[in-house]
């Protein structure tokens, strides 16, 4: 396999078209990694590609190659994840196969699956990989510390979950066959050099990876490069892909980071949409009219007048309704993400807050407000009491309370799904869990925090989070009692979740910005 560094084709023209979404190689270099907010994280990863010109010219439109001075690794790949790293992690962790490793190989049009049976070890390893096989490690962030910071910085900026592979494979080989992922993509190569070919989507930002393709699927490449040790590939989900490592080197090694898996706007509007229809029920009786006899019956659904005005009539309640936060996509995702970096959330969760609680005379800022989501929910109904005594039933008629209307009786149901502020946060959530399936995790149970408060906090909470970079006093929280004032603070405060300054009786730090 040829050293090249730059795009090759077939043709010039394909080459001048991939060579535009290529830096050069020789004037870019890697600044160090700048961990002071997520999104100054992010720009040091795509670096020298600015973020805006990121999002208008690549994120979701077309594959991105950035070449670095091999120089560079040592500034945040190098530390992320190696061979070496695989080897000592075996023999610290109980590492299983197909759980924690799976070990795949395409050869002659054919993927083979060489996995291992139960722990990993070093000498199973080595056997697997002398034959040909790469390592694929599931969710490395788990044990890799400064892997986690990355993602965990990925997972604030943008607001949904990111995980990540480990791909490592032996000199001249492949580890799967051409396909592609439900996925934003970013490659990142830590060792060795990777020969990627890239091909047009067969669907355009799918919402399901495919299966194995073959030759014929996937048409002539319109990309063809090497990733070297400190270069970085981003491809937008649907982008066909396959590569094989260079067989001028011992071994390739690069992560693949993730995101964006079913975060659409398809998405969003599915989680909203069953609130919204409830709610439509609620207010409306066109909504909760029987359907035609024989209705389920029928081979054929036509769209009769009553069917074409209950839509729009539908449409309309869309039209005007204020949309609402997507409730399951913000738990699946607080629920799942990874702590703050630096905190174990389960010794978190079973210590109390050091120092003073907070008083009204107290400065007060939020202690990780990127991990923290909250929303306005609907309590379910109240059930009914069912324990009453026996003579109650004996009472006279006169003593019995008529029976409610239709219409009542959905006002009264409606008016038992009270409101509550929701305040999530992933202060608590295990990083041995992250982007595992559920079936994997030993103890779901422990995973995020859920605080609920009467609906008229949530002007405070917006508050704290607004000013999450400042201190404020407890007194000037946006509630009108001083009771819910300090109910706010300490709940919060005995959660983790609130930072007292300590000098917070000190008049002159009143309502100004503490450093």
């Amino acid at each position: 396999m040829s050293k090249k560094r730059r795009i090759t084709s077939k043709n010039e023209k394909l080459a001048k078209k991939s060579k535009s979404d290529e830096d050069d190689s020789d004037s870019s270099s890697m600044a160090p990694v700048d961990f002071s907010s997520p999104r100054k994280m992010f720009e040091t990863l795509i670096s020298p590609i600015t973020f805006e010109d990121f999002t208008a010219n690549y994120w979701e439109s077309k594959p991105l190659v950035i070449h670095r001075p091999e120089s560079s690794v040592g500034k945040l790949y190098g530390r992320l994840f190696t061979k070496q790293d695989l080897f000592s992690l075996v023999r610290k962790e109980e590492l299983q196969f197909v759980t924690d490793i799976n070990v795949v190989q395409y050869k002659n049009g054919q993927r083979e699956n060489g996995n291992g049976k139960g722990r990993a070890t070093a000498s199973k390893l080595d056997k697997l990989f002398n034959g040909g096989g790469t390592f694929q490690i599931h969710q490395p962030q788990r044990f890799q510390l400064e892997l986690r910071r990355v993602l965990e910085n990925m997972e604030s900026f943008f607001g949904c979950l990111v995980g990540a592979n480990v791909y490592m494979t032996p000199s001249g080989c492949q580890g799967l066959p051409p396909h592609y992922d439900d996925v934003e993509v970013f490659i990142l190569q830590t060792e060795g050099e990777k020969h990627w070919r890239l091909y047009k989507p067969l669907v355009e930002l799918p919402q399901e990876y495919s299966k194995d393709l073959l030759p014929e699927q996937i048409g002539n490449p319109t990309h063809d490069f090497v990733l070297k040790a400190g270069d970085l590939l981003y491809f937008p989900r649907g982008t066909i892909h396959q590569a094989v490592a260079s067989s001028s080197q011992t071994h390739s090694t690069h992560i693949t980071i993730s995101t964006y898996q079913h975060h659409s706007w398809g998405d969003y509007l599915n989680s909203i949409f069953p609130e919204l229809l409830q709610e439509a029920m609620d207010s409306d009786v066109s909504f909760r009219r029987g359907l035609p006899i024989n209705f389920l019956k029928s081979s054929k659904i036509s769209k009769s007048g009553k069917m074409n005005s209950v839509v729009q009539l539908l449409l309309q309640k869309i039209k005007y309704t204020q949309f609402v936060p997507p409730e399951s996509m913000i738990e699946d995702f607080m629920f799942s993400r990874l702590p703050p970096y630096g905190v174990d959330g389960e010794e978190l969760r079973d210590s109390i807050p050091d120092g003073v609680e907070p008083s009204l005379k107290s400065l007060v800022k939020l202690s990780h407000p990127d991990h923290i989501c909250f929303l306005i929910k609907a309590e379910p109904p109240t059930p009914a009491m069912d324990d009453e005594d026996e003579s109650d039933d004996e009472s006279d008629e006169d003593d019995e309370e008529p029976v409610p209307s239709k219409k009542q009786a959905v006002e009264a149901e409606t008016a038992d799904r009270r409101e509550m502020l929701y305040v999530y946060s992933s202060i608590y959530n295990d990083h041995r869990a992250h982007m595992m399936n559920k079936q994997d995790r030993e103890d779901d149970s422990s995973q995020g925090l859920v605080l609920k408060f009467p609906k008229h906090y949530l002007d405070a909470v917006d508050q704290l989070k607004s000013s999450s970079d400042q201190f404020i006093l407890v007194q000037d929280f946006d509630l009108r009692s001083n009771s819910d004032k300090e109910n706010l603070a300490r709940a919060l405060w005995s959660s983790h979740l609130l930072e007292v300054h300590p000098n917070r009786n000190s008049k002159a730090l009143k309502a100004t910005k503490v450093d």
